[in-house]
């Protein structure tokens, strides 16, 4: 749990923000600044832990400013003070629409 900065391959993503929801779902937001204020771009709610520290992404959700429902999938990797997140989303009424998140980010 805890807040991690970093950085994002292909999108404004500097900060990921993990919050337990129960003994095994975590919540992940990544966040991108804007105007000194972070935001969540993406919000996975229930991130299904694996272990003490991977995390399975399966679930439908939205991406700030786009229209269509995602259908999130990957996992995340918390090494020490470490996170490493790949995952990917695909919009439901449009299987071309395609977006990517990796990031690596430290505590």
């Amino acid at each position: 749990m805890g807040t991690y900065n970093g950085s994002a391959v292909g999108a404004l993503i500097s900060r990921v923000v993990i919050s337990k929801v129960n003994e095994k779902t975590i919540k992940i937001e990544l966040q991108t600044p804007i105007v000194g204020v972070y935001y969540s771009y993406v919000t996975v709610v229930n991130g299904s832990l694996a272990n003490s520290t991977t995390v399975n992404i399966n679930e439908d959700g939205t991406i700030a400013s786009f229209p269509d429902t995602y259908r999130f999938s990957g996992n995340g990797t918390r090494n020490g003070n470490g996170l490493t997140i790949n995952a990917q989303a695909q919009s439901k009424t449009n299987a071309s629409d395609i977006k990517y998140f990796i990031f690596s980010g430290s505590k």
